[in-house]
């Protein structure tokens, strides 16, 4: 009897200890992530019980401990902030949390040196046709330079954008403004 709750006793010993052993994962902290960048979170998992990972599974969702499994949540990079995954292992949940960071500057669609526009085009309808876009924040526009929608001329501009992240673009453009009746007569 007496060696029974020897072995008994062995036996909690030894499987207290390794349960716990079993269940320290580390990660790897203070990660920022540039939105819509692919990641596989699997890589946030530095070691379990002091060891490093090398086993995944093909689609990188799990990390495979001998018979054991880490399963490791997707992330969605479409939109910059916190965000908070959850990892589970051996029935227990680990929580950690990741940055998106938009680090992408917006950009204008239009590819030349100049545009030609009719007299009168105002600061805003200049703007909207230089196809000005950043997906992820809103942007704030300035057009450094003088620019008179309603003397005919060539103007040279700069237009700075940037937006809610601290991104910025910047692009230099002459802009032309003609009297459509003019250059009518020129034509003729």
């Amino acid at each position: 009897m007496k060696m029974n709750k020897v072995i008994i006793l062995v036996l909690l010993i030894f499987l207290g200890g390794c349960t716990q052993e079993e269940r320290k994962i580390q990660f790897i902290e203070g990660i920022k992530i540039s939105v819509d960048t692919p990641f596989n979170t699997s890589s946030l998992v530095k070691n379990v019980n002091g060891k490093e990972i090398t086993k995944f599974d093909l689609d990188g969702n799990r990390i495979l401990i001998g018979d054991d499994v880490i399963l490791c949540p997707s992330l969605d990079t479409s939109v910059p902030g916190i965000k908070t995954l959850t990892f589970e292992y051996k029935k227990q949940k680990y929580d950690v949390d990741v940055e998106v960071i938009d680090d992408i500057p917006p950009f204008i669609s239009y590819k030349g040196d100049s545009m030609t526009v009719p007299l009168g085009t105002t600061k805003e309808i200049l703007l909207e046709s230089l196809g000005i876009d950043d997906k992820h924040s809103a942007v704030i526009t300035t057009i450094v330079g003088d620019y008179n929608p309603n003397q005919s001329g060539q103007y040279p501009i700069i237009v700075r954008i940037n937006d809610e992240s601290g991104n910025k673009f910047e692009k230099r453009l002459k802009v032309i403004v003609e009297d459509s009746k003019e250059s009518e007569k020129v034509k003729t």
